[in-house]
């Protein structure tokens, strides 16, 4: 049976920071209808709840829900993970797992990750209660307004936030639950408890948020280009190459910047906030003074060009530029090409 495309009789309008799955789940509630029924309804045809809609929408569903909301195009393209391009990386991955952006683990309409973090102060002082677009970023371990960590799982059951099974199980009524209620355990995400991070995480969560807003790294570098540098940095701090050895104990002598024991888990979106938020206090504190601290610890654990570019295919012109500069070893036949111009 086709539908007619009308305007739906309750808009909501987007918050500030909001995630698409956030939204779509809160205009499906405030039009008394569940989030699965409402895309079957409205969305018909499209995989909604069984894959990351809010890295994979696409642009017809986006128009076809700027016409049933008369809500811009634009306005509700900037709730998904692609609005992050040329800002946290320069191209969204469609197919492949994308760089910064948590992990979901879809599983039919299940998630097996914790791909969704939270803060419990935002989420209690929300007149209406909605998760942010950057809980889903790896980047993002502290709330700098409620000076609090973030949590990415239900403190009760330790289940992945999935809002949008709140309103399972309900055949005859729109669910009573709220959008902070676990959908496994029912715990209410508000009561979670605040833990204060570690001094020095406020002030670097603090530059990478304005690095997202300004979209600019020292006034002159592209946002996306200064992750690049930072995810080669953690790339570094995580590995268990021995040629890497020397480099890590050199930063693991600074106050307050102990590489701990490192999760086996290969990707950096899949560990856990608290060794995030380890791990990025300490490739900020690399990058600060660029490019003096990072060089000298370079130079003094006798890191290479060819070790430290290794593996990577997006570095930017300015990182490879010095890194080629002052940590470039000759090889045998520069040098033999060295000895003659000198003669």
């Amino acid at each position: 049976m086709a539908f007619q495309l009308t305007i739906l009789p309750i808009i909501t309008q987007p918050k500030g920071d909001e995630l698409f799955s956030s939204w779509l789940f809160r205009l499906a509630t405030k039009n008394v209808t569940k989030a699965h029924t409402f895309c079957r309804f409205h969305l018909p045809g499209r995989n909604i709840w069984n894959r990351d809609i809010d890295r994979l929408v696409s642009d017809i569903t986006i128009e076809r829900l700027s016409l049933l909301t008369e809500i811009p195009f634009q306005t509700i393209y900037q709730l998904t993970i692609r609005s992050y391009e040329n800002q946290v990386f320069e191209h969204c991955n469609n197919n492949t797992k994308q760089k910064w952006v948590l992990p979901l683990g879809i599983y039919h309409r299940t998630w097996k990750n914790n791909g969704l973090q939270f803060c419990p102060w935002c989420l209690s002082k929300d007149q209406e209660p909605y998760f942010r677009k950057s809980w889903r970023l790896g980047l993002s371990v502290a709330c700098t307004n409620c000076r609090t960590l973030l949590h990415d799982c239900c403190p009760s059951c330790c289940s992945p936030i999935i809002f949008f099974r709140t309103d399972l199980g309900f055949k005859n009524s729109i669910a009573p639950k709220k959008i902070t209620t676990c959908s496994r355990c029912n715990f209410d995400l508000r009561d979670t408890p605040r833990y204060p991070p570690v001094i020095g995480t406020i002030g670097f969560q603090t530059k990478i948020n304005n690095t997202l807003m300004t979209r600019r790294w020292h006034e002159q570098y592209p946002s996306y280009e200064y992750f690049d540098v930072l995810y080669q940095i953690l790339k570094i701090l995580r590995s268990k190459s021995k040629c890497f050895q020397s480099f890590n104990s050199l930063v693991a002598s600074g106050e307050n910047l102990r590489v701990s024991s490192l999760s086996e888990k290969r990707d950096f979106e899949k560990i856990n906030t608290i060794e995030r938020e380890h791990l990025l206090r300490i490739g900020s504190w690399i990058l600060e003074e660029w490019p003096t601290r990072f060089v000298e610890l370079c130079k003094e654990s006798k890191l290479t060009t060819s070790i430290v570019l290794k593996d990577s295919k997006s570095l930017p012109r300015w990182f490879i530029a010095e890194a080629n500069q002052h940590l470039h070893l000759p090889s045998a036949s520069e040098m033999s090409m060295t000895r003659k111009r000198k003669k």
